[in-house]
């Protein structure tokens, strides 16, 4: 009941305006950092495959070396 008489004032329909405003913006923060998130995942597995890859490379090219070598390294 009171709520209701409240509401009738411009003051008050002023705050509820910006109090709704406040709630998108932490919804679509919150969105944002959950995407940040998401693509900062995306980029450390993004760098675990490269590393794996570059590990693999230079066993390949040390193991080439040896062979071409004769094996005397």
């Amino acid at each position: 009941m009171i709520r209701h008489l409240l509401r009738l004032f411009p003051y008050v329909q002023g705050l509820e305006a910006r109090l709704r405003e406040l709630e998108k913006e932490r919804t679509s923060e919150r969105g944002l950092v959950i995407s940040m998130n998401r693509y900062i995942d995306q980029l450390e597995a993004l760098k675990k495959h490269q590393d794996l890859t570059i590990a693999t490379l230079r066993a390949d090219r040390d193991q080439l070396k040896r062979h071409l070598s004769g094996g005397r390294q």
